[in-house]
């Protein structure tokens, strides 16, 4: 069997994968989110689909798939407990081929932004696991010797105070295994309005985040949905960032409706 997952953007090589694959006489699955979002797309490219969450259709495929009777659509129409999220097999990877390890605390973004499928995939009110989930999983990271790790959630601070509780965690979890962990996770700009929530985030071993600004230009902005980055200006609250001593890698976008050939260069500008 082989499993093949990714966005949008990767679809003509996810497609490549699963024609070459299945070509060989693999049973091939396809899973992610452009496959959650838009699952007839892969009609005839996969012998099955994972739709949505998969702590449950995951087993109830894998348990079909043994019997001989694997169908062709799993859709997961429930919000999962991530209570429910088994520790992943870490060890099944050839982790010295990754510079960093990934691992997940929560889902799901407070934000509207109309470009982003996050809520339409895993709502707007924030789910996360308990810390002993995440302890166990940095256990296992450690137990094999990885040291860098992204906390691939799509806006670690959406519920600022569960963030805290968790950077806060972190940080005694790090005190107590000579810091060996250097972390990297994704937030809103919204972060530089915190400075408890900057100062929780370095102490716990956080050195950068990816931050979506997208554009600097408010009309645009207001266009998209993105009102959160029009509060303060953006160069202003990633020098505040920095100051906490987190790097910030920035997304931007071009192509809104109220963009114009000048926005070129206000991007490059900025």
């Amino acid at each position: 069997m082989i499993g093949i997952g990714g966005m949008g953007v990767q679809f003509p090589r996810q497609r490549a994968l699963l024609e070459y694959y299945r070509g060989l006489g693999h049973f091939v699955v396809a899973g992610g989110s452009y496959a959650s979002l838009c699952p007839e797309q892969y009609a005839g490219l996969a012998d099955t689909v994972i739709c949505g969450e998969a702590e449950r259709i995951w087993r109830r495929f894998c348990a079909d798939f043994a019997a001989g009777s694997p169908r062709e659509l799993y859709r997961e129409e429930d919000m999962i407990d991530l209570g429910e999220s088994p520790t992943p097999r870490f060890d099944l990877l050839q982790l010295s081929r990754y510079t960093t390890a990934t691992l997940q605390f929560s889902r799901g973004c407070p934000y509207l932004c109309e470009f982003c499928d996050i809520i339409v995939m895993f709502g707007r009110k924030p789910r996360h696991k308990r810390l002993e989930q995440i302890a166990r999983e940095l256990d296992a990271l450690r137990v094999l010797g990885v040291h860098k790790v992204f906390f691939v959630d799509d806006n670690l601070i959406g519920n600022r105070a569960v963030a805290k509780q968790l950077l806060r965690f972190l940080a005694e979890y790090q005190a107590r295994h000579d810091y060996a962990f250097s972390f990297g996770t994704e937030t809103s700009l919204n972060l530089a309005e915190d400075a408890e929530l900057m100062q929780l985030m370095r102490a716990a071993g956080f050195r950068w985040t990816f931050i979506g600004i997208e554009s600097p230009d408010e009309a645009s902005l207001r266009e998209m949905r993105k009102v959160q980055n029009m509060r303060a200006d953006p160069l202003a609250a990633v020098e505040r960032i920095h100051g906490h001593g987190i790097e910030v890698m920035a997304g931007f976008i071009v192509g809104f409706d109220n963009d114009t050939v000048a926005t070129f260069q206000r991007q490059f500008d900025f």
